[in-house]
């Protein structure tokens, strides 16, 4: 079995990233892949099979770049996170004319691409496209419950405790997912519920 041997394994990593993306592309089952890339040292613990997704759990457990203070604006805007059965769930999804947001926020977290899902709808009688990110991994919840991300959060927002240098980053991505920029370029506008945002 081509898995056995450690080059090549090394090098389906290398390219497919993920023990499911490897798995799937070889035809090898998973159990196989993950038993031996971590006899090999090739597996990254920071993903993990939880509920169905690999993600880096981790990602939003310290808030230290732009891109992880802007992700965080966006979700705090625009994200989900829900409670079944005691188990959390993260969810954000955008109208289609977003994707690429949505794309980079995939990519960002070493979430499949091929797991994002895509929902028709009508809104005000105009047919709209939406693209969803939804995981069940319990520490990804986690992470983000402790910024603030909580259940029901409308009128909950609280702006994170982020170093000064982040906070324009955050800002932005909240703009991006609850405000606007007026069309002569002039004017910002934010809407929320919570008097701390």
């Amino acid at each position: 079995m081509k898995y056995r041997d450690k080059e090549w394994l090394q090098e389906q990593f290398n390219e497919y990233k993920t023990v499911t993306n490897v798995a799937n592309k070889t035809g090898y089952p998973r159990t196989c892949i993950t038993r031996y890339a971590k006899k090999y040292g090739i597996y990254e613990s920071l993903y993990t099979r939880n509920k169905c997704n690999d993600i880096n759990e981790n990602y939003f457990k310290v808030i230290d770049t732009s891109e992880k203070a802007y992700f965080l604006g966006l979700i705090m805007a625009d994200g989900n996170m829900y409670l079944k059965n005691n188990k959390l769930q993260f969810s954000i999804k955008l109208k289609s004319t977003d994707s690429d947001i949505i794309y980079k926020l995939s990519k960002a977290v070493g979430f499949d691409e091929s797991k994002l899902k895509f929902h028709k709808g009508t809104r005000n009688g105009t047919e709209t496209i939406g693209i969803e990110l939804k995981t069940y991994n319990q520490v990804f919840c986690e992470n983000l419950l402790n910024k603030g991300i909580v259940p029901n959060k409308t009128g909950k927002e609280s702006f994170p405790a982020i170093r000064d240098n982040l906070k324009k980053d955050f800002i932005r991505g909240f703009i991006d997912g609850d405000g606007w920029i007026g069309k002569d370029r002039n004017r910002i506008g934010v809407a929320s519920m919570s008097l701390d945002i």
